[in-house]
């Protein structure tokens, strides 16, 4: 079952939620890029951080779902290569020395199938460096919206949530050994 696609409001992202970006300096940091090695970038959405792998020589190719996301990142940062492309079903007909991903994997509800992608575009003994919400990222926040729809008189009715992928660090750990 393919998820559903997110149209993204690019500049508004970069606007108003640019401090999942701002966040995601620290992963750069722990990626540690080198000068001319390859990096893939999944789920680089505007691509600030893309840029910021770049300028320290390393060769970025950015992905991410959202068209709008990727003409974007396109503009900003012209000299990096991005492309749209569904994590969970994409082939590159290339390997990096590492993939990178901030913010991204918790909206993949096909985990399985991302990381398999993801493992077929790492050379052997290449390096992954991630971070996704995790087990009960926004578990209050649903309840808090659910008790304010019930006390409101709406009895709690509120639309689906099984936009995201939260898992603990047990699940994620299996599926990234598996």
């Amino acid at each position: 079952m393919k998820q559903e696609t997110i149209k993204w409001n690019a500049a508004l992202y970069d606007e108003r939620h640019h401090f999942v970006s701002d966040y995601g300096q620290d992963l750069v940091g722990l990626l540690q890029p080198v000068k001319g090695e390859s990096i893939l970038d999944a789920g680089c959405g505007t691509g600030s951080l893309a840029a910021e792998i770049s300028s320290r020589g390393a060769r970025v190719h950015g992905v991410d779902r959202s068209f709008e996301m990727i003409e974007k990142a396109r503009t900003a940062y012209p000299d990096i290569s991005f492309q749209v492309a569904d994590l969970t079903d994409f082939d590159l007909q290339k390997t990096f020395d590492a993939v990178f991903s901030n913010a991204t994997l918790h909206w993949i509800l096909e985990p399985e199938a991302a990381l398999k992608c993801i493992y077929h575009h790492l050379v052997p003994g290449g390096r992954l460096v991630l971070e996704m919400g995790g087990h009960k990222n926004v578990a209050g926040i649903i309840q808090a919206i659910k008790t304010t729809l019930e006390i409101s008189g709406t009895g709690g009715q509120m639309a689906d949530t099984g936009s995201w992928y939260f898992p603990t660090v047990a699940e994620y750990t299996a599926l990234l050994e598996k």
